[in-house]
């Protein structure tokens, strides 16, 4: 006879807007001396799997975290954006490849009680 297994967790995550964009490509204006260098705001190598996120996601993304939206892998966080941005994530594009930004959802944890 089966038992059935019931799982209890915490709250669900909610979803949460953000926009898609990119940074240090050719051209761009928000671009700072660490970024043209290619290398993060911890002065650590951007490489083609770099993110940055907006200061208003540091708790959700910590430095290195894996960052998914839509439910799919983007990449990981390596960098900080510009700290007037708000719910925006950012792929490293030293070459200009990524074309339009865009917006997904990603899945912020309840917080802890």
């Amino acid at each position: 006879m089966l038992v059935p297994l019931l799982v209890v967790a915490g709250e669900p995550a909610a979803k949460r807007k953000v926009r898609v964009t990119h940074y240090g490509y050719p051209g761009d204006p928000n671009v700072n001396r660490n970024t043209r260098l290619g290398l993060g705001d911890r002065n650590n190598i951007l490489n083609k799997d770099s993110l940055a996120v907006s200061p208003d996601l540091n708790d959700v993304f910590p430095f290195g975290s894996v960052v998914y939206v839509n439910g799919a892998m983007l990449g990981l966080r390596h960098d900080t954006t510009n700290p007037k941005w708000r719910n925006t994530i950012a792929i490293y594009d030293p070459t200009g490849a990524f074309k339009g930004d865009f917006e997904a959802y990603i899945d912020v944890p309840a917080k802890k009680k």
